[in-house]
């Protein structure tokens, strides 16, 4: 079973990102160079802000990234979250454990 690979349509590659608007390049899952695990760690837990649904109240105490292309670890605190997204819109793929929320 062989899904397709998925091009973003044209309305759905901009985005405004930190006041700028970003327009993403057109890229598709079928041969992924750009492979990135990640992992964010919060400073609070969702029972401690009252649930899922005001995960902005949680926080971000430490994220970390690891580039398989470029063989390399970063790490990005609260004050750096501007460069974490940066690094992940031009991902090909992002490999995480529960990063659907």
């Amino acid at each position: 079973m062989s899904a397709e690979p998925r091009v973003l349509p044209e309305e759905e590659r901009h985005l405004s990102f930190l006041g700028r608007e970003k327009i993403l390049p057109r890229k598709t899952a079928e041969n992924p160079e750009d492979i990135i695990f990640f992992d964010l760690e919060t400073q609070k837990s969702a029972e401690q802000v009252g649930g899922w649904d005001n995960k902005r109240a949680m926080r971000v105490s430490v994220a970390v990234t690891y580039n398989l292309r470029k063989g390399r670890f970063d790490v990005f605190t609260e004050d750096k979250i501007g460069d974490l997204l940066q690094e992940l819109l031009v991902a090909d793929l992002i490999i995480g454990f529960n990063i659907k929320r």
